[in-house]
C-alpha cells in the first residue's frame, strides 16, 4: 500500500498528460487562433461576438455587447442581433443557414463562425447555446470551440452535430470588410 500511495501522484501526472495529448493539434488538423472571453451565464451572445470582433481586429468590448445584444424579455439573444451588432461595429455579418460539411471550409478561410447548438438534453436552456468554432479535425467530423468557460476544447460529431442540425444549423458569419475593388487611391 505505501508503495501505491508514492505512485499514485506519478500516475495522475500521466493520467493528466495523457488527456492534454488528446487536446493538443494533429496533422491535418485546422486551427484558427481565436481570442478567448469567458462567458458568464446566459451572455453567450456577446461573449461569442466579443472573441470573433477581436479576432477580426476590432475592440471586441463585451460590456458594450451585452448592452446591445441582450434582451431581458427572451433572457438572450438573437443569431441575427448578434449579426446586426457585428455590422455595427464595422465588420461584414450574416446569419446562413449552414451545413456541417460546409464549416471546414470556412475554417480554412480563417472564418471562425458562430454557430447555435440546441440544448442538449431537457435540463438545459431552451433558447439554446452560441459558440465560435475555432477548429476542424478531418475524418472525425472533430470540431473544436470557445463555448462557456473553456477555449479551445474539442467536441466529438456525437456532441455538436445533431444539436447544431436541430437548432437549424445556424450560423452567424463575421469577415471584416472587404475593400471595394472599384475604388481607386491612384489619380
Amino acid at each position: 500500500m505505501p508503495r501505491m500511495r508514492k505512485r499514485l501522484p506519478v500516475l495522475l501526472a500521466l493520467l493528466a498528460l495523457a488527456g492534454c495529448a488528446s487536446q493538443r493539434l494533429r496533422p491535418g488538423d485546422i486551427a484558427l487562433r481565436v481570442p478567448f472571453v469567458a462567458q458568464p451565464p446566459a451572455l453567450c451572445g456577446p461573449a461569442a461576438l466579443a472573441m470573433v470582433e477581436r479576432y477580426c481586429g476590432k475592440p471586441g468590448d463585451f460590456d458594450d455587447l451585452v448592452a446591445f445584444l441582450d434582451l431581458p424579455a427572451l433572457g438572450g439573444t438573437i443569431p441575427g442581433l448578434v449579426a446586426e451588432a457585428a455590422r455595427r461595429d464595422g465588420l461584414e455579418a450574416e446569419v446562413a443557414t449552414l451545413p456541417p460539411e460546409d464549416i471546414p471550409a470556412l475554417l480554412a478561410e480563417g472564418v471562425a463562425p458562430i454557430l447555435l447548438l440546441a440544448p442538449a438534453s431537457p435540463e438545459d436552456d431552451p433558447r439554446g447555446h452560441l459558440l465560435v468554432a475555432t477548429g476542424w479535425r478531418p475524418g472525425e467530423d472533430a470540431l473544436r470551440v470557445h463555448s462557456g468557460r473553456k477555449k479551445d476544447r474539442w467536441l466529438a460529431a456525437a456532441d455538436w452535430r445533431e444539436r447544431y442540425l436541430a437548432a437549424g444549423a445556424l450560423a452567424v458569419l463575421v469577415r471584416p470588410p472587404r475593400l471595394d475593388s472599384s475604388r481607386k487611391d491612384t489619380p
